[in-house]
């Protein structure tokens, strides 16, 4: 597991790397670890390869292929505990 980025609520999100080589993202939050990938909808084609930075708010950025190209890619929470409102 590499880390890639620690917010004020404690949670850290990074990638790791399966048997087979592939990377996936993951999400450290409340003392659980969890591989992002089976809690997204609607990835059409596109596999997480990394998540690099998280805020306050939950809000992720990271990578992720669509077949052989490389994105930018950001996620926004639309469940879970609440957040911080302004």
């Amino acid at each position: 597991m590499e880390p890639g980025g620690l917010n004020g609520q404690d949670e850290i999100v990074g990638r790791w790397r399966d048997l087979s080589g592939r990377f996936h993202g993951f999400l450290f939050s409340g003392g659980h670890t969890t591989s992002i990938d089976g809690r997204i909808e609607n990835l059409d084609g596109f596999e997480i390869q990394s998540l690099d930075r998280v805020n306050d708010d939950g809000v992720i950025v990271g990578t992720a292929l669509q077949g052989v190209k490389l994105h930018g890619v950001m996620l926004v929470p639309t469940d879970g505990p609440a957040r911080r409102q302004p």
